[in-house]
């Protein structure tokens, strides 16, 4: 839709648009196949539709109206078809797009089909030529505060083939500025329309279960799409992260910084917040005031503490001695009733 003032379309200008292009030399040789199809009045409705829209997007519209009244008189008179059936194929190739664009046949319906290496309404779009993503879901970034796997993502593009393919590499950006691959994934893409479909890749983030990732403070996909599986288009990068822990600051130049909020902890690559415990010792907690990056030690010993372990103590040396005093009692009766019957024996040799 035009704006600048300089640029504005002109009554003058769109009746000349609309007589150019709705006035095909198609139409002119057809007239007599359009019916009740008055051409001077689709010519003076074209020219207000342009004019006041200051839209030249009317014109196609009107002229599918002129090509539709022509075709609806083919099959109207169908003596006068018969007989001309070459005009009536030339009608055809017309309605299809661009003709084709050379890259593929006309069909009796207006619908192109394409040769192997090409794809859409008009067959002018290569499948060799690496589609640029126009748009992507979340516009580059991917929250899994909210429960996001960060494995699946809806792209646009200029144009899509329906056996598109996408592609990811991960990498992990560490605490140190370093950033590291750590894996790629090809897929086949989700077809929606020429424009729109999705990836889905079989792995998103590792889950909280698996091994610990030290030293990382957010990941980010480079994430690509091809439409003949071969030649993939430019990088769009999607950056995966936590905004419980992370704020996130994109500079003039597009560049993306992340930065650890305050009373949070980024530990092993996940974020807690102030005084979250370890789920594997409850002794080790978040405490930024400490330390942002690591567990902080945060049991100590209370006086209920110190009385259960000084009773445990005294019992278990009780348990000793009563142990100990029953060994010496039983050694000293032993050894008393082995000398009794000693001397019993003594006595009674001597007799």
């Amino acid at each position: 839709r035009q704006t600048d003032e300089s640029e504005l379309i002109t009554e003058e200008m769109a009746r000349t648009y609309c007589t150019n292009n709705v006035t095909t030399e198609t139409i002119e040789k057809n007239q007599h196949l359009l019916g009740g199809f008055n051409i001077t009045q689709a010519i003076d409705e074209c020219t207000w539709d342009v004019h006041t829209g200051q839209d030249l997007g009317w014109i196609a519209t009107h002229k599918q109206a002129a090509d539709s009244a022509i075709e609806i008189g083919y099959k109207r008179d169908a003596n006068y078809t018969l007989s001309h059936t070459e005009e009536l194929k030339e009608f055809k190739m017309q309605l299809c797009p661009f003709n084709c664009n050379g890259n593929g046949v006309c069909q009796e319906n207006g619908t192109c089909t394409c040769d192997s290496l090409y794809f859409g309404p008009d067959c002018g779009t290569n499948k060799s030529n690496g589609p640029t993503i126009e748009d992507i879901e979340g516009g580059g970034f991917c929250d899994q505060r909210y429960g996001s796997e960060c494995r699946c993502f809806s792209v646009q593009t200029e144009a899509l083939a329906e056996s598109f393919q996408c592609k990811m590499v991960r990498q992990k950006k560490l605490l140190n500025g370093d950033t590291l691959i750590i894996g790629s994934d090809s897929t086949d893409g989700r077809y929606r329309n020429l424009y729109n479909g999705e990836c889905c890749f079989a792995n998103g983030r590792r889950k909280r279960s698996s091994d610990t990732e030290t030293g990382v403070l957010h990941y980010l996909y480079d994430i690509s799409i091809s439409n003949n599986g071969m030649n993939f288009g430019p990088v769009t990068i999607v950056y995966v992260y936590d905004s419980l822990c992370l704020n996130t600051n994109t500079d003039n130049d597009g560049n993306v910084q992340f930065t650890v909020k305050a009373d949070t902890c980024l530990i092993d690559g996940y974020c807690y917040e102030q005084n979250d415990v370890n789920i594997s010792s409850v002794c080790f907690k978040c405490d930024p005031s400490n330390s942002q990056y690591n567990w902080t030690q945060g049991c100590t010993s209370s006086p209920n503490d110190e009385e259960v372990s000084l009773t445990a103590s005294t019992i278990a040396g009780i348990v000793v001695g009563v142990f100990v005093g029953i060994m010496i009692v039983t050694t000293i009766v032993f050894i008393g009733v082995k000398k009794g019957c000693k001397k019993g024996y003594i006595r009674h040799f001597n007799r």
